[in-house]
């Protein structure tokens, strides 16, 4: 297998972190959404094997573009809509660089790293503030992320 160029992981971790917190358990919700909490659960599961830390990124390109579609699909409470849809917008900007990367490429390889590198910056207030919902609302505990590698 062709190892990830330097950065996939821990750009890739925010988004884990951000998507594990939302597949966190199978505790029941409490929020007035439980449809949320649950279809979140089920559209977000198949994640974790896309960040494995070795792999070829192209094959983690689908993984990734049909996780934002299936987010997309979820509709949010109206607290969260504006988040959930720039979460669901990062993975699919993931998905693409994912796609475009080739490992092979030093240029290539530091341009997906840029690129990931960004994405996470303009993420991470969406997906804090979907994390903080789901453990508010949905009695998801908060989930420890991992810390970057790179």
């Amino acid at each position: 297998m062709v190892r990830s160029p330097a950065g996939s992981r821990s750009a890739a971790v925010l988004v884990y972190a951000a998507l594990l917190t939302a597949c966190g358990g199978t505790e029941e919700p409490a929020a007035e959404e439980p449809s949320f909490c649950a279809q979140a659960d089920g559209a977000l599961a198949d994640v974790e094997p896309a960040f494995d830390d070795e792999g070829d990124p192209a094959e983690l390109a689908p993984v990734l573009q049909r996780a934002a579609d299936e987010v997309r699909a979820i509709d949010p409470p109206r607290e969260i809509e504006t988040e959930w849809a720039a979460l669901a917008d990062g993975i699919e900007r993931f998905a693409q660089e994912f796609a475009a990367v080739d490992v092979e490429d030093p240029a290539s390889a530091a341009t997906f790293q840029q690129r990931t590198n960004e994405i996470v910056s303009e993420l991470s207030t969406s997906a804090d503030a979907v994390q903080e919902y789901l453990a508010r609302e949905c009695d998801l505990g908060a989930t420890e992320s991992p810390a970057p590698s790179s």
